[in-house]
């Protein structure tokens, strides 16, 4: 009977041992090579004790080695670290109109980061002067002044407000898109 049980101990050894080779390996070609199927495939593989500290790990050693930001941000996010989203935002160029989607989930939970979000994802489309990007934009900044308003952030919205005027004001078709809209 012990030599059986020892056995029995030695394959449940061996087999761990043959998964976190496999686990190394699939995060390996993650870290290299981010996409959202391979993030699926690899966040399937963790073990649910130390899944949490595993998933910063990896995003964050995929973030060292320039991986797609927009798609780090999305995986924090669907993951739930919206701290860390936040921090690739300040930090990493992430598209503008994956910070507005973002922006909309997060906004009843955290209208302080999505308001955030929206006001750098106004800056990066305004960049390209097109007045369909100006109109966007001009939404996204009117969503961004009620939620500053909704928590009492009027002045930091007003401060921002004014910055945005003042980096564009060569640009008349947007002013007008944000004075259509109050945005003063």
């Amino acid at each position: 009977p012990r030599r059986e049980h020892v056995e029995h101990l030695h394959e449940q050894l061996l087999s761990r041992a043959d998964s976190e080779r496999v686990l190394q390996r699939e995060i390996e070609t993650f870290v290299k090579s981010p996409g959202f199927e391979r993030w699926q495939h690899l966040s399937e593989l963790l073990d649910a004790a130390d899944r949490e500290g595993r998933i910063r790990a990896i995003l964050g050693e995929a973030e060292k080695r320039g991986g797609n930001a927009s798609l780090l941000f999305e995986i924090y996010l669907a993951e739930g670290f919206v701290l860390e989203a936040d921090g690739l935002v300040a930090t990493r160029a992430i598209d503008a109109h994956t910070l507005a989607t973002a922006a909309e989930r997060v906004m009843d939970h955290h209208p302080d980061r999505a308001a955030g979000w929206l006001l750098m994802a106004a800056h990066r489309l305004v960049k390209r002067a097109r007045a369909p990007h100006y109109e966007q934009a001009a939404d996204w900044l009117d969503v961004v002044r009620d939620a500053a308003l909704a928590t009492g952030q009027a002045e930091s919205f007003d401060r921002a407000l004014t910055a945005f005027r003042d980096l564009y004001r060569r640009r008349p078709a947007l002013l007008r898109a944000l004075d259509a809209r109050g945005l003063r």
